[in-house]
Protein backbone atom coordinates (compact mmCIF):
# COMPACT_ATOMS: atom_id res chain seq x y z
CA UNK A 1 0.00 0.00 0.00
CA UNK A 2 1.30 3.27 -0.50
CA UNK A 3 0.32 6.78 -0.35
CA UNK A 4 0.20 10.34 1.06
CA UNK A 5 0.37 10.71 4.87
CA UNK A 6 -0.24 14.33 7.11
CA UNK A 7 -1.67 17.26 6.50
CA UNK A 8 0.80 19.84 7.87
CA UNK A 9 3.46 18.05 6.21
CA UNK A 10 2.65 15.15 3.56
CA UNK A 11 5.06 12.72 2.69
CA UNK A 12 4.69 9.56 0.75
CA UNK A 13 4.68 6.17 2.69
CA UNK A 14 5.06 2.86 1.52
CA UNK A 15 3.17 0.53 4.23
CA UNK A 16 2.97 -3.47 3.78
CA UNK A 17 4.89 -6.93 4.20
CA UNK A 18 7.24 -6.27 1.14
CA UNK A 19 8.70 -2.67 2.77
CA UNK A 20 8.81 -4.37 6.35
CA UNK A 21 10.94 -7.69 5.40
CA UNK A 22 13.09 -5.83 3.07
CA UNK A 23 13.60 -3.51 6.50
CA UNK A 24 14.16 -6.48 8.54
CA UNK A 25 17.05 -8.26 6.07
CA UNK A 26 18.30 -4.42 5.61
CA UNK A 27 18.92 -4.70 9.79
CA UNK A 28 20.55 -8.36 9.77
CA UNK A 29 22.60 -7.88 6.47
CA UNK A 30 26.15 -7.77 6.78
CA UNK A 31 28.24 -4.86 5.52
CA UNK A 32 28.41 -5.23 1.38
CA UNK A 33 26.19 -8.05 0.70
CA UNK A 34 22.79 -8.27 -0.13
CA UNK A 35 20.22 -10.56 1.28
CA UNK A 36 16.83 -12.33 -0.25
CA UNK A 37 13.98 -14.26 0.79
CA UNK A 38 13.24 -17.07 -1.18
CA UNK A 39 10.50 -15.12 -3.27
CA UNK A 40 13.50 -13.14 -4.55
CA UNK A 41 15.56 -16.03 -5.38
CA UNK A 42 12.72 -17.98 -7.32
CA UNK A 43 12.07 -14.88 -9.66
CA UNK A 44 15.85 -14.69 -10.66
CA UNK A 45 17.29 -16.26 -13.73
CA UNK A 46 18.08 -19.62 -12.61
CA UNK A 47 22.42 -19.84 -12.80
CA UNK A 48 22.54 -16.29 -13.48
CA UNK A 49 23.85 -14.16 -10.58
CA UNK A 50 25.55 -16.49 -7.56
CA UNK A 51 23.82 -17.20 -4.54
CA UNK A 52 23.97 -18.67 -1.57
CA UNK A 53 22.30 -19.97 1.33
CA UNK A 54 22.71 -17.40 4.10
CA UNK A 55 21.09 -18.88 7.24
CA UNK A 56 17.50 -18.08 8.53
CA UNK A 57 16.76 -15.43 10.24
CA UNK A 58 14.14 -14.52 13.31
CA UNK A 59 12.97 -11.67 11.99
CA UNK A 60 10.49 -9.38 13.84
CA UNK A 61 6.75 -9.92 12.74
CA UNK A 62 8.08 -12.01 10.39
CA UNK A 63 9.32 -15.51 12.24
CA UNK A 64 11.89 -17.45 10.91
CA UNK A 65 12.83 -16.67 7.62
CA UNK A 66 15.50 -18.49 5.13
CA UNK A 67 17.68 -15.83 3.41
CA UNK A 68 19.99 -16.05 0.89
CA UNK A 69 23.17 -13.71 -0.12
CA UNK A 70 24.12 -12.43 -3.83
CA UNK A 71 27.74 -13.33 -3.62
CA UNK A 72 29.53 -10.44 -3.77
CA UNK A 73 32.70 -10.93 -5.73
CA UNK A 74 31.02 -11.48 -8.98
CA UNK A 75 29.07 -8.40 -8.12
CA UNK A 76 30.83 -6.14 -10.83
CA UNK A 77 30.32 -9.12 -13.58
CA UNK A 78 26.44 -8.82 -13.89
CA UNK A 79 25.94 -9.73 -17.23
CA UNK A 80 22.85 -7.28 -17.26
CA UNK A 81 25.19 -4.48 -15.68
CA UNK A 82 22.71 -3.90 -12.22
CA UNK A 83 25.11 -4.95 -9.66
CA UNK A 84 28.33 -3.56 -8.57
CA UNK A 85 30.59 -4.44 -6.44
CA UNK A 86 31.34 -1.80 -3.46
CA UNK A 87 35.01 -1.53 -4.88
CA UNK A 88 33.35 0.28 -7.79
CA UNK A 89 31.73 3.21 -8.97
CA UNK A 90 28.52 2.70 -11.60
CA UNK A 91 31.13 4.31 -14.33
CA UNK A 92 33.79 1.58 -13.16
CA UNK A 93 36.10 4.04 -11.63
CA UNK A 94 37.10 3.13 -8.26
CA UNK A 95 35.13 4.41 -5.47
CA UNK A 96 36.71 6.52 -3.46
CA UNK A 97 34.62 7.12 -0.71
CA UNK A 98 34.68 5.41 2.78
CA UNK A 99 33.63 2.29 3.30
Amino acid sequence: VAGIVGDKLPRFRLFGDTVNTAARLEQHSPSGSLLMTQASVDLLPSGVYPIAKHGSLQLKGLGEVVTYSLLADTMAESPHGCCRSPKTRPNGAPNMSPA
